[in-house]
């Protein structure tokens, strides 16, 4: 039996699109299995899977993995991540941090076997810098803007609701470390000057949040009930341990469910500032504000290769009283999606394959249909590899029980820990068959 093995860097911001992929494979009679990218080299030597598909092609663990098996595993790269329509971000999202300071590429993208990117534009960015790559390019949507193709439910009339989705993850907001010395230190050494560039991100972090914070006071006070939506890498419990010291908290919500669409079709407005959210809220009809003018200082001195999302198809106030009188228009009904539709459906044509009226998830699935189809499985397993077996799922599961308890982050243990996520990745999946 073939068998694939998919890998999810974040289970909150990818898990839907690769339980699509799941579903579609094993509808093939492909054996076919979900892991965290902690336990990659261990779910890779259990299984010995034909076909392996990452995230990306940088930085461990996956730069290592490629290396090490490449030779003898098919790899593919998939566009499980937003903001591909950045060039800068999707260059070194592709070839390494420091590919825009100096050129030098940090990457293992040349040794996979197939590279699947989101439109025309991921595709020239990467055969520009890498032209002998251009026979395994293809062009397959996104998986997150799978989404777009679910039809839009009738929101029952209530009481107006503003949902505000956080955009940055933050040293100090995705991670529990107990002492900010360690967690700098772990971020800065040993090359302290080429990690200069996390403070300057973490600047305009912090004034972002005040800023957010600010906005969510004045719509509070407004009697507008508010559905917050942290970023993915976000560390929810943090933004859970705020809402409990709230002064007034009774119309403020937090909403951590992996389904997007059934979040964006709820609220009647959206807050989704440096984020492609907004193309999301586009696509469905929801208008968007994005808050980019008022910590522009700040953006202005961002590194260039974490280039920011600008606010070109949201609407962009300049202070907090044009906030409050786009939030007006959007409760009388006079405010369009967009204030710049027409760009923004170029923009989603060339970084999105948007329009199309089959899901992403589809298409991924039939390129790595195609690839197995030309792969003969002659491989045996030695008994050296066989008794490997419980060796490896001791350490996966050891680890994961020392993460889950003491860890920085919850982990996955098996995906047995996340339940939730995968009863919200089945249920977002259950009516998107294209």
């Amino acid at each position: 039996m073939k068998k694939v093995l998919l890998i999810v860097d974040n289970p909150h911001r990818e898990m839907r699109g690769m339980v699509a992929i799941l579903k579609r494979l094993r509808k093939k009679k492909i054996f076919t299995y979900i892991a965290s990218k902690i336990s990659l080299h261990e779910w890779n030597s259990i299984l010995q899977p034909d076909i392996v598909v990452l995230p990306r092609s940088t930085g461990n663990p996956y730069k290592a993995f490629i290396e090490k098996n490449y030779n003898h595993i098919t790899i593919i790269i998939i566009p499980s991540e937003h903001g591909s329509g950045i060039e800068k971000k999707m260059l070194t999202f592709n070839f390494g941090n420091n590919f825009l300071n100096d050129g030098k590429i940090d990457s293992a993208i040349n040794l996979v076997s197939q590279i699947l990117v989101g439109g025309e534009n991921q595709k020239k960015w990467i055969l520009d810098t890498m032209p002998e790559l251009f026979n395994k390019v293809k062009i397959v949507g996104t998986l997150n803007s799978d989404h777009w193709l679910k039809p839009k439910k009738i929101k029952k009339i209530k009481k107006m609701k503003i949902g505000i989705c956080t955009t940055f993850k933050s040293l100090f907001l995705c991670t529990k470390f107990k002492s900010p010395h360690k967690l700098l230190y772990d971020h800065l050494s040993p090359n302290y000057e080429s990690n200069q560039w996390r403070l300057k991100v973490l600047d305009v972090d912090q004034h972002y949040l005040s800023v957010l914070f600010e906005a969510i006071d004045k719509l509070s006070n407004a009697g507008y009930d508010i559905d917050i939506r942290p970023h993915p890498h976000e560390n929810f419990d943090g933004w859970k341990y705020w809402l409990k010291f709230l002064k007034d908290k009774k119309n403020i919500s937090l909403n951590r469910d992996t389904d997007i669409t059934k979040w964006i079709d709820s609220n009647d407005v959206c807050i989704t500032t440096f984020s492609t959210t907004s193309l999301d809220c586009i696509a469905r009809g929801v208008p968007a504000i994005s808050l980019e003018k008022l910590v522009a200082d700040q953006v202005a001195r961002m590194p260039k290769f974490k280039q920011l999302q600008t606010g070109e198809y949201s609407w962009n106030p300049s202070s907090f009283e044009e906030m409050m009188n786009l939030i007006e228009q959007v409760k009388n009904e006079n405010l369009k999606t967009s204030p710049n539709f027409s760009s923004a459906e170029v923009f989603m044509r060339d970084n999105f394959y948007w329009p199309r009226d089959i899901s992403s998830a589809t298409l991924c699935t039939n390129e790595i249909l195609n690839l197995l189809s030309k792969k003969n499985r002659k491989r045996k397993r030695s008994l050296i590899s066989i008794l490997k077996i419980p060796l490896a799922l001791v350490r996966i599961i050891l680890r994961d029980i020392r993460d889950f308890f003491f860890g920085p982050r919850k982990s996955n243990l098996l995906f047995i820990f996340s339940f939730k996520v995968w009863r919200s990745s089945l249920k977002f999946n259950k009516d998107l068959n294209l």
